[in-house]
C-alpha cells in the first residue's frame, strides 16, 4: 500500500496521469489521500471528465467522504470546464459539509466562480474571507480584469497593498491584464514600473501583457520599445501579442514584419497564418490572402478547430463543428 501510494504521488507530480491512473486501478485498498491525489492530478492535466467521475466514484464507494482537500483538487477542473452548474453543485456540497470556508478549498471555489463568469458570486465569497491570502487577492483581481472591470481590479489591488499583503509576479500579471482589457494604459505603465521598483522580475507574460495593451491602444512604437527591453530577446508569445494589435488596427507592414519574426523563431501554428491572412483581408489584399492560404496547404496546416460546450444533466459536454 505504501509503495503504491508513493508511486501514484510520483507519477502525479511528474505529470504522468496515465501511469498514476494505472497504479490507482491496481490498488485494492484506496484511502482518502490516494483518491484526492488522483482527482487533483486529473484536474491539473485537463482530464476534466476523469476528475468528475473520480469524485462521484469516491462517494459511491460508501467508505470515504470527500473533504476540503478533495474539493480543492476538483475545483480547478470545474473552473476549466466553465460549468457554472458544476460550480454551484460543488458549492452546495461544501456548505452541506461545513467546508466552505476551509482553505485552500474556499479560494479554489472563488476562482472557479470567477472562471465560470459569475464574478458577483466570486466577490461574495471573497468578501466573506476574514484574511484573504495572496492567491485569493490575485484571483479576484484577475476575475474583474477578465470581465473588463479594470477600475475595480485596480481598486482591489490598492486595497491589497494597503492591507499588508505583498503582490507577487502573478498578481502583477493579473493587474496588467486588467489594464489591457480595459484600455487603462497609464495605469498599466505605472504597474510595469512598480515591478522594477519592488524587485519583481518581469517575465515573458508581463511583457506580452504590456505589448497587448499598447497594441490595442495603437501605441505601436512604444510597444516596440517595450519589446526592446527584453534582455533575452522577445519570445513568440510577445510577438503574437503585437500581431494581435496589428490585426485589430490593420497595420499590414508591421504585421508582415512581426509574422516574419515569428516564422524566424520556428513558430508554425495554423493560428499565426490565419491571423496574417486576416490582416491582409481587412486591408483588401486578396492576392496576399490567397498566398497565405496556399502556403498553409503546402505545409499541411489546417485551421485549428474551435469547440463549444453545453451542460447535459449538470455535466459539461464538449463538441466541435460537425458533431451535431
Amino acid at each position: 500500500m505504501a509503495v503504491a501510494t508513493a508511486l501514484l504521488h510520483m507519477y502525479a507530480e511528474s505529470g504522468d496521469p496515465e501511469s498514476a491512473i494505472h497504479v490507482f486501478e491496481s490498488m485494492t485498498d484506496k484511502d482518502l489521500i490516494v483518491w484526492n491525489c488522483l482527482i487533483a492530478c486529473s484536474a491539473r492535466h485537463g482530464l476534466i471528465d476523469d476528475a468528475f467521475d473520480l469524485f462521484v466514484d469516491m462517494q459511491r464507494s460508501g467508505r470515504l467522504k470527500p473533504n476540503a482537500s478533495t474539493l480543492a483538487g476538483l475545483l480547478p477542473a470545474v473552473a476549466h470546464s466553465g460549468s457554472l452548474h458544476s460550480c454551484k453543485s460543488c458549492h452546495a456540497f461544501m456548505v452541506r459539509n461545513g467546508i466552505e470556508s476551509i482553505e485552500p478549498a474556499s479560494t479554489a471555489l472563488m476562482d472557479a466562480y470567477a472562471k465560470c463568469s459569475d464574478v458577483p458570486a466570486a466577490r461574495a465569497l471573497f468578501d466573506a474571507m476574514r484574511e484573504p491570502v495572496m492567491v485569493a487577492w490575485t484571483s479576484i483581481i484577475a476575475a474583474h480584469g477578465i470581465q473588463g472591470l479594470g477600475g475595480e481590479a485596480l481598486s482591489l489591488f490598492e486595497v491589497m497593498k494597503a492591507s499588508g499583503v505583498k503582490p507577487n509576479r502573478v498578481t502583477y500579471l493579473a493587474v496588467l491584464s486588467a489594464c489591457a482589457h480595459a484600455g487603462l494604459v497609464e495605469r498599466g505603465r505605472e504597474c510595469f514600473r512598480l515591478m522594477e521598483e519592488h524587485g519583481i522580475a518581469r517575465e515573458e507574460e508581463h511583457y506580452a501583457c504590456m505589448v497587448d495593451m499598447l497594441g490595442r491602444a495603437r501605441l505601436f512604437e512604444e510597444a516596440m520599445r517595450v519589446i526592446g527591453l527584453m534582455r533575452a530577446g522577445p519570445s513568440a508569445g510577445v510577438w503574437e501579442a503585437l500581431l494581435g494589435g496589428c490585426r485589430m488596427h490593420g497595420k499590414v507592414a508591421l504585421g508582415e514584419y512581426v509574422a516574419g519574426r515569428l516564422f524566424g523563431l520556428g513558430a508554425a501554428k495554423p493560428g499565426l497564418y490565419v491571423l496574417l491572412s486576416n490582416i491582409y483581408a481587412s486591408a483588401g489584399l486578396w492576392a496576399e490572402v490567397g498566398r497565405v492560404r496556399a502556403l498553409m496547404r503546402a505545409r499541411g496546416l489546417k485551421k485549428e478547430v474551435g469547440w463549444s460546450s453545453v451542460e447535459v444533466r449538470g455535466r459539461p459536454v464538449r463538441f466541435i463543428s460537425g458533431d451535431l
